[in-house]
C-alpha cells in the first residue's frame, strides 16, 4: 500500500501487481436509507443486495473482503461512492454494515483487499 499526504488528508492507493491482491487500511460507511437501500439501480445497472459495495476507486464488478474488528464479509463493487472528499473508501449495505460492527450512521476502520 502506498499512502501520500494530500492537503492534510492521507489517501490511501490498492496496488494490484501480476494478479496478486494488495491489501489497504481504510473507512467504510454504509447506503444511508432512502429509496437507495429499496433495491434502486447501481451504477452497473444491477439492484443494491447484501453482498454488493459501491466504492469510486475500484472497477465494477470487482470481489473484495472487508475486514473489521467485529466480522467479515466479501462483497461485489456494482455501484459508485462514496465521495472521495469524505476519505472513505466503500459503501455497504445496511445488512452488511451490521454484520461488520457499523450500527449506527458514521464510519469504522477497516482492512480491505482485492479478491479478484
Amino acid at each position: 500500500m502506498i499512502a501520500r499526504i494530500v492537503f492534510g488528508i492521507t489517501v490511501s492507493f490498492i496496488i494490484i501487481v501480476a494478479g496478486i491482491a494488495a491489501v489497504s487500511a481504510c473507512e467504510i460507511s454504509y447506503y444511508s436509507g432512502g429509496p437507495r437501500e429499496g433495491g434502486w439501480r447501481t451504477a452497473s445497472g444491477e439492484r443494491i443486495g447484501p453482498a454488493t459495495a459501491a466504492s469510486f476507486d475500484l472497477p465494477l464488478g470487482t470481489r473484495v473482503r472487508v475486514k473489521t474488528r467485529y466480522g467479515s464479509a466479501e462483497l461485489r463493487v456494482n455501484d459508485r461512492g462514496p465521495a472521495r472528499w469524505t476519505g472513505r473508501c466503500l459503501d455497504v449495505s445496511r445488512d452488511v454494515a451490521g454484520a461488520l460492527g457499523l450500527t449506527a450512521p458514521g464510519h469504522l476502520p477497516a482492512e480491505l483487499e482485492v479478491l479478484r
